[in-house]
């Protein structure tokens, strides 16, 4: 998903992906908030932002409360990157 797409094409990404029984799912900002992504169990976050809404919107992604579900969220950061120190 990419806000650059059509509301459309990420309506239907994202439908394609709710219906999916598994796979994985891409975005930059599209995905940050105000959208319901059903059964996230893992999320990877490639990036750090200072913004603590950005960063409790991206963790409310993949830690949704549903019964039973186990959920993982791993942040990437790069040795000699800002994000690093």
């Amino acid at each position: 998903m990419h806000s650059r797409c059509t509301k459309k094409k990420n309506s239907e990404t994202l439908t394609q992906f709710n219906n999916a029984l598994f796979g994985s799912i891409g975005s930059s900002k599209a995905l940050t908030e105000g959208v319901d992504v059903k059964g996230l169990s893992v999320g990877i976050i490639m990036n750090v932002n200072s913004s603590k809404i950005t960063a409790v919107q991206k963790r409310g992604r993949i830690c949704r409360f549903e019964p039973g579900k186990k959920a993982e969220m791993f942040t990437l950061v790069l040795k000699g990157t800002q994000e690093y120190q």
